[in-house]
C-alpha cells in the first residue's frame, strides 16, 4: 500500500486459521465451522490403529517388558532413532492418510536433500508419528486403556508442539501428557487452574488493596493454595503486570515508516535479484 508520506507499506492478512479461533473466542460459529468438524469428527472416527499396534510390538519385541509410559517412550525413541528412516516416513504418511501427491514430493526432497534422519526430514509429523507409537506401545502392554474416546483424545496431543502450557483433567490426557512434553513445557491438572482462575478472579474484584490483600491471603494458605505450581513461577501473573503506555510518539512513527520502506527495498531487491 502506498503510504501517505510516499514509499510503500506491507499489509499482511490475517491467516484463515488465525481468524476462526479469533471468532470461536468470541462464540461466533460459521455453517462452514460445523461442516469442518463434521468431517473431523468422521474422519477420527476412522483412523485405524491396527497397523500402529502392529508396529509398536515389533519395537518392543524381544526388549526388557516397560513398567511405564516413561519406559515406553524411550523404547520407541530408540526404534525410531536406529530403525530405517526412509521406511518410517513411508510408513507415517501412509498411515496419516497423505494423498499421493504429497507423498510422492515429499519422497523427491528425501531424496534430493539427502536425508537421513527422519526427525529432522520432517519434524512435526515425526511427533504425531512418535505420539501414536507411545500410545500404540501402551495399548500392547496394557498400560493405557481400551476406552474408545482415547483414541479420539489422542489428538489434543497432536497440539502439544504448539503450547506451552498443557491443562486437562482426562486421565488418559494426564498419562501421556508428562512423556510427550518437552522440558520447556509445562502441565497443570484442570482442578488446579480452576482454583487458580478464581482466586485470579477474586482479586481482580477487590475494590481496595486491604481487601485485595486479604484475599491474597486467603487464597495463600492451606494444603491446596493456588499459584504452587511451577507455572506461575515462569508467567507473571496479571495484576503484577504494569500498564504500559500505549501512546505511539511521533518519533516512533517516523522510525517504523523508515523500517517498512527498508523491508519494503529488501524485498523488492530480492524479487528482481
Amino acid at each position: 500500500v502506498m503510504l501517505p508520506e510516499g514509499g510503500f507499506g506491507v499489509v499482511f492478512d490475517e491467516p484463515a486459521d488465525q481468524a476462526r479461533l479469533r471468532r470461536w473466542a468470541e462464540d461466533e460459529f460459521t455453517a462452514e465451522d460445523e461442516v469442518l468438524a463434521e468431517r473431523w469428527r468422521s474422519a477420527s472416527a476412522k483412523l485405524n490403529l491396527d497397523a500402529s499396534v502392529t508396529e509398536a510390538r515389533r519395537s518392543i519385541k524381544g526388549l526388557p517388558k516397560p513398567t511405564t509410559l516413561s519406559e515406553v517412550s524411550a523404547q520407541v525413541d530408540r526404534y525410531l532413532e536406529t530403525g530405517r528412516q526412509y521406511h518410517f516416513v513411508c510408513e507415517a504418511m501412509e498411515r496419516l492418510g497423505f494423498g499421493r501427491s504429497t507423498r510422492d514430493k515429499a519422497m523427491l526432497r528425501w531424496r534430493i536433500q539427502n536425508h537421513s534422519s527422519f526427525r529432522r526430514f520432517a519434524p512435526y509429523t515425526f511427533i504425531v508419528y512418535r505420539t501414536i507409537m507411545i500410545y500404540a506401545a501402551g495399548l500392547v502392554l496394557g498400560l493405557i486403556g481400551t476406552r474408545s474416546t482415547n483414541c479420539l483424545d489422542l489428538e489434543y496431543l497432536f497440539y502439544l508442539p504448539f503450547s506451552k502450557v498443557f491443562c486437562s483433567g482426562d486421565q488418559f490426557l494426564v498419562e501421556m501428557a508428562p512423556v510427550l512434553l518437552e522440558p520447556d513445557q509445562l502441565f497443570i491438572g484442570r482442578e488446579m487452574l480452576r482454583f487458580d482462575m478464581k482466586a485470579i478472579s477474586n482479586v481482580r474484584k477487590a475494590e481496595t488493596e486491604v481487601q485485595r490483600e486479604a484475599v491474597i491471603s486467603g487464597f495463600s494458605s492451606g494444603p491446596n493454595r493456588p499459584f504452587s505450581h511451577a507455572l506461575w513461577n515462569l508467567i507473571p501473573r496479571p495484576w503484577e503486570q504494569k500498564e504500559r503506555d500505549l501512546e505511539f510518539t511521533e518519533e516512533g512513527e517516523k522510525w517504523l515508516q523508515n523500517q517498512i520502506k527498508q523491508w519494503t527495498s529488501t524485498i523488492e531487491k530480492a524479487s528482481e535479484g
